[in-house]
């Protein structure tokens, strides 16, 4: 029999791994406690390293999560010495529950100017919910119009905020009123971008089988349909998300992997060789973008300006959500309370936080307040959410 041992718990949070009984072919998985933020070198998790254990490092990795961080290089017995002189400060602390979403809905989305308050949106199938994050206090937000469940949230700033829901629902704050705007479409708003208050984007669809995508955008005035190319990629019924650079570019991503792209012409069919749904975008710049999805397995894909690379196979659960202000980093969220942190340029996981949540996570949104915040939903009825958040380190 052999036995593969689990990790202890970093700051005393029980936490979840597996310990793997292999015998002949059966295989048995148990849950045991295992670590969530790390900090190389520190083996017995006290928040600190000590010359012995750069000793560890040095023979044999010493135990740092997650697995493949468990190979011995100059780079990261250099961390590890380094962390034994400021006592793993700067590392990012563990996720909390922010708001208790259990009562008002689903929590969907996110979003920003970078103060630190958040608009968030959700709520239940029949009534969309809006929380307002400022100061330190989360308050509930009636704009006097009753709305379904709304999915996505941008703007270009507190006057000037988009939200998009189900049935082609668009409200917008301009700061002292709530407006129901037109649309031209009935099926769910599941992605907005704003580049200017008189250019912003909406995707959607119904995801059923036959039905179309749809791609909007707003001229300050009105909503209009731009008009979505014949997709070589099959069985598209929905649009996800909507990120730009800038207003001639601008990325979609959605069912079946599809993307497509504004050149400030015409939409365009581009793909990054994935086939299973793409839910998330965000980038930094023309040259940095990163999609995530799966609706079985992680899916991730980056974009460096002249080629994707894609996160190798694994068995991590399906992705829905990402964030990213720096190129060497991205975080993403997805199914069961998945948070990772991922090196886009591999790509390459680094890090799988504990969460105190097993909802699934919709949508993660930072800012440079540097807090990072997580949105989640049970995608059931009742219908439940939670709000989650931590602090950014310096290198995040």
């Amino acid at each position: 029999m052999r036995t593969i041992e689990g990790r202890c718990a970093n700051r005393g949070q029980l936490q979840q791994t597996a310990v793997f009984l292999i015998v002949g072919i059966a295989t048995m998985v148990l849950p045991i406690a295992a670590k969530s933020q790390y900090c190389l070198g520190d083996c017995d998790r006290d928040g600190r390293v000590t010359a012995n254990e750069i000793s560890s490092v040095l023979q044999s990795g010493c135990s740092v999560a997650p697995p493949d961080l468990d190979v011995v290089n100059p780079a990261r017995v250099g961390e590890a010495v380094s962390n034994a002189f400021d006592d793993c400060e700067g590392l990012p602390e563990d996720w909390q529950v922010a708001y208790d979403a259990s009562e008002l809905g689903y929590m969907m989305s996110g979003w920003g100017t970078g103060d630190g308050s958040v608009w968030v949106v959700g709520g239940q199938l029949e009534r969309g919910a809006i929380l307002r994050f400022a100061d330190g206090e989360w308050n509930e937000v009636d704009p006097g119009i009753e709305v379904p469940l709304l999915n996505w949230v941008h703007g270009t700033s507190d006057q000037d905020v988009f939200m998009g829901g189900t049935r082609g629902t668009i409200l917008h704050f301009d700061g002292a009123e709530w407006v129901q705007q037109a649309t031209p479409v009935g099926a769910a708003v599941w992605g907005l971008w704003a580049v200017a208050p008189d250019d912003v984007w909406a995707v959607g669809g119904e995801g059923a089988f036959g039905a179309l995508p749809f791609v909007m955008r707003y001229d300050g005035e009105v909503w209009t349909e731009v008009a979505v190319p014949p997709l070589v990629r099959p069985g598209v019924s929905a649009f996800f998300k909507v990120w730009g650079s800038s207003a001639d570019n601008i990325y979609i991503v959605g069912q079946n992997g599809a993307v497509v792209r504004w050149d400030g012409v015409e939409l365009i069919e581009t793909g990054v060789g994935i086939s299973q749904d793409l839910i998330g975008i965000w980038g930094n710049g023309p040259d940095d973008i990163t999609v995530a999805g799966g609706r079985g397995t992680a899916e991730l894909a980056h974009f460096d300006g002249v080629e994707w690379s894609r996160l190798p196979p694994s068995s991590i659960v399906g992705l829905n959500g990402v964030w990213t202000r720096r190129p060497d980093l991205v975080h993403s969220v997805g199914v069961l309370g998945t948070a990772l942190r991922v090196d886009p340029r591999g790509p390459e996981v680094l890090a799988q936080d504990f969460v105190p949540s097993t909802l699934e996570l919709h949508a993660v949104f930072g800012d440079d307040s540097d807090q990072l915040l997580a949105f989640g939903a049970n995608f059931n009825v009742p219908e439940s959410g939670v709000v989650l958040i931590r602090e950014l380190a310096d290198d995040e």
